[in-house]
């Protein structure tokens, strides 16, 4: 998710940033830190309304999960938002490398022990496999 999601809100942002400010400047372009955080943010920009729309990101999709809510209604707006921003938080560690790792070894025990992410506990949705 990071890699697609993460490009097209890239491509988004610098499409926005040259109508409104003209050219990016090549110091910015070019730094590989400040790329990463971007796709990481616009990766997480793009997760909710994935989530509301379709249920599942292109990562989810190649796996053949989808997203359902625990009460089995439709995913509303709130709750895809509240999950996006737990990933961000809990999972992803809001991308801080050191702590990235230790987050997704802690989500990933906790997901093998329990069978649920705490972010998919704390906004009431499921990881199930696609039914098609």
């Amino acid at each position: 998710d990071v890699w697609v999601l993460g490009f097209i809100s890239a491509f988004i942002l610098v499409a926005f940033w040259t109508v409104l400010v003209g050219e990016v400047p090549s110091d910015i372009s070019e730094n590989k830190v400040f790329s990463t955080f971007v796709a990481m943010v616009g990766m997480m920009l793009l997760d909710a309304p994935c989530t509301k729309l379709w249920g599942r990101t292109p990562g989810k999709m190649l796996l053949r999960l989808r997203i359902v809510s625990a009460t089995e209604a439709p995913i509303t707006w709130q709750r895809a938002w509240k999950r996006s921003l737990l990933v961000w938080v809990r999972g992803l560690c809001l991308g801080i490398p050191l702590l990235l790792l230790i987050t997704a070894a802690v989500s990933m025990r906790r997901v093998v022990r329990t069978g649920r992410a705490s972010w998919d506990e704390a906004a009431e949705t499921n990881v199930v496999p696609n039914k098609s």
